[in-house]
């Protein structure tokens, strides 16, 4: 077996200033002014229309109730009740789907945003679009636009 040994002697106490340079100071003449070309791009959809897509929590309330369920029927099984093991994960994926499909949000519709609309909003604050109605599928996004646009030219 092998020893580690560390000398004693003590460490060289040195001060922190002997060990550090310090750093020259910032000539404020050298930094350039902000500019208008600075600026921020305007927002990818600025003046277009986009659309509030209905979302649900169906599919994670209905994985959630479904665990639930499996350790409800585990406990089954240990209690010498193993026939009823998958009525507990029938019944908690069925609640979690019911449940999670009432919790509905809105999204923006443009497939590189999806942020989440409040329902007073009435322009994405993410993509700067103009919120032009409502969605129920992301497919209809395009119908949706052309809809909006087509009944923008009739009189």
């Amino acid at each position: 077996m092998v020893r580690l040994q560390f000398p004693t002697e003590a460490v060289p106490q040195v001060p922190l200033e002997e060990v550090l340079t310090p750093l020259p100071d910032l000539d404020s003449s050298v930094v350039p002014e902000a500019t208008e070309t600075d600026a921020s791009p305007p927002p990818v959809n600025a003046g277009r229309p986009v659309f509030r897509l209905a979302q649900s929590r169906a599919g994670p309330y209905a994985f959630l109730g479904t665990a639930i369920g499996g350790v409800a029927g585990g406990a089954a099984a240990l209690l010498g009740q193993g026939q009823f093991f998958w009525l507990p994960l029938v019944l908690g994926f069925v609640t979690g789907w019911s449940i999670g499909k009432k919790a509905q949000f809105e999204i923006c519709s443009d497939p590189g945003c999806g942020t989440l609309l409040v329902p007073e909003v009435a322009v994405c604050p993410n993509c700067g679009g103009t919120v032009a109605g409502s969605i129920r599928h992301a497919d209809d996004r395009l119908a949706a636009e052309e809809d909006l646009e087509n009944r923008g030219r009739k009189p």
